[in-house]
């Protein structure tokens, strides 16, 4: 009960009033119409499937919702991001949402790799929008407190609800006639590059109201 409590407390304290959130913000920055930036609560990642997992008495989907080291092996995420370029006076607001799939390999109880695809929409003010599929990779997701082990599942999944990540998206060449000459003059391979910490809230969930 104390570490569902502290885990609580702890996503209350991280979570941004606004968008700027000091040391919370990552590194979401794509050259040209960039740098962007995004804050918690404009993005979400979930486990959405089981690709194969070590046999154990705990079903799929709740080694899913807990993020059980014991059971999960190969597994399918889906995240959701809201990014803006924080447009100053005179500039082109331009808003970057991407949707990444990726493939995960438990590494090990306290470390995740995987790779995937990353669909980039571009919107904003002067431009049409539109979207390009790229690379994601590599993906790496370390759970500082995985090597922990309590009996307890809800004590287990509550130690995996803090989490720090990075990872690529290969975004390919950008050029100021992909936004209709909306941002001024560049023309560069990008990558869209990201790291931070995070919270996962179906850990933290499954840690508080499980039974």
């Amino acid at each position: 009960m104390k570490i569902r409590a502290c885990m609580m407390a702890a996503a209350l304290l991280l979570m941004p009033a606004t968008a700027h959130a000091g040391w919370w913000d990552w590194f979401d920055q794509l050259s040209g119409p960039g740098p962007f930036r995004s804050s918690a609560p404009y993005w979400t990642e979930f486990r959405i499937a089981s690709l194969h997992r070590n046999p154990t008495a705990i079903a799929s989907d709740e080694a899913l919702a807990s993020d059980d080291a014991d059971t999960l092996r190969w597994f399918l995420t889906l995240r959701y991001v809201s990014l803006s370029n924080e447009a100053q006076s005179g500039q082109t607001r331009v808003r970057l949402t991407p949707a990444d799939f990726a493939v995960m390999y438990r590494l090990a109880s306290f470390v995740d790799v995987g790779a995937g695809v990353s669909i980039l929409t571009f919107s904003g003010g002067g431009f049409e929008t539109f979207s390009r599929v790229s690379l994601l990779a590599p993906k790496v997701t370390v759970t500082p407190l995985g090597f922990l082990h309590p009996d307890d599942p809800r004590k287990r999944a509550a130690l995996r609800a803090i989490k720090v990540y990075a990872d690529l998206t290969w975004a390919g060449r950008l050029s100021a006639a992909d936004f209709q000459n909306a941002v001024p003059p560049f023309s560069d391979n990008t990558a869209l590059r990201r790291a931070g910490v995070k919270i996962d809230f179906a850990a933290l969930g499954y840690a508080i109201f499980h039974k």
